[in-house]
Formats: structure tokens, sequence, C-alpha cells
């Protein structure tokens, strides 16, 4: 299956400025998508209101604005994070927020790939259309390769054979 992970994501030119700092043994998590954790951990809302459910296999993005006079909230994001499934996270630390060894050891016991953005061009905005647009093309190269497999293994009739290839390319000729 072609599917895109944490490596692919960091390995891309684009996002040179990804910086690793825990959680290598996680590189091959799968990423579905992307997040931006702003405020939703934050303990001072009302989490009823404010609450998010990141969903599995997203690359989360965050400043931890949130945590610049608590710190432990950033473990505790992660906790949360890892449990929700997500894929990793990447951090713009510009409120130079101290990044304790609990959180590398943790992420790296978790194989929680944990990053820091230090590009300052390198926005948010870039990291997520870059993943939408890998996300987007790999899945679709693996459904015309899951047609493609239908038609080599079925013996389908030629109606049926016709409709599937015309699925992969709308301009098939005859």
């Amino acid at each position: 299956a072609m599917l895109v992970t944490v490596r692919d994501m960091a390995a891309a030119p684009e996002l040179r400025g990804l910086k690793m700092i825990a959680g290598a043994s996680g590189l091959d998590n799968v990423v579905s998508g992307c997040g931006i954790l702003d405020y939703e951990y934050d303990r001072n809302l009302k989490e009823k209101y404010f609450y998010r459910n990141f969903k599995k296999g997203e690359f989360v993005l965050s400043s931890f604005l949130y945590a610049k006079d608590n710190e432990f909230f950033i473990l505790e994001a992660i906790k949360r994070l890892r449990q929700q499934g997500c894929s990793g996270l990447a951090i713009r630390n510009v409120f130079k927020l101290n990044i304790r060894e609990n959180v590398i050891r943790f992420a790296e016991a978790e194989g929680f790939p944990v990053f820091l953005l230090t590009e300052p061009d390198l926005y948010f905005e870039k990291i997520i259309y870059l993943v939408i647009d890998r996300v987007e093309k790999y899945s679709s190269v693996f459904r015309e390769a899951r047609i493609a497999d239908q038609i080599r293994f079925s013996g389908l009739n030629a109606g049926n054979l016709k409709k599937m290839a015309l699925e992969i390319n709308p301009s098939f000729h005859e």
C-alpha cells in the first residue's frame, strides 16, 4: 500500500527546517492529515467548548503558546496526541520553551516523532499544504493500483473492464 509516513514528510526538501529531537522509531507512522494544536488542551479553558479530538494519523503542529507559563503542558499534550493515534508533532518554539528531558524520553519510548521547526520561513500553512498534497497523491496512486490489480486478476467481462479502465483514466480510447 502506498501510504505517506512521517519519514516521507521529514525527507521532503520543502520541509528542510524540520529538525527531529525525539521519537525516531516512529518515523514509519502513517500520516493521514495535518492538525494544529492551538489552545485545545489548555486547562484554563472549559474543555467542553474547546476540546478537540485529533484524528488517527494526524501530524500535529503547535507553538504551545498556552504552555509558555507551564512547560508541563507539553508532555501532557504529547501523551494525549499519542493516545489519539497521531503520527507526530512539530513545534515552532517561538516562546523558547524548555523541551524537558521527560518529554524527550516519553517520545522516544512511545516512538512518537517530535520535531522543532528551525527555519523561520517554514510556516504551518506550507506543511499543511504539503501533507494534504502528498496524502491525496498517494491515495489516488494507491486507488489506481488497486483498480489495475482488479483488472489483472479478476477475469472481468469487457463492459466491467472498460468501466474500471475509464475510472483510472477517463480519456482512454476504445
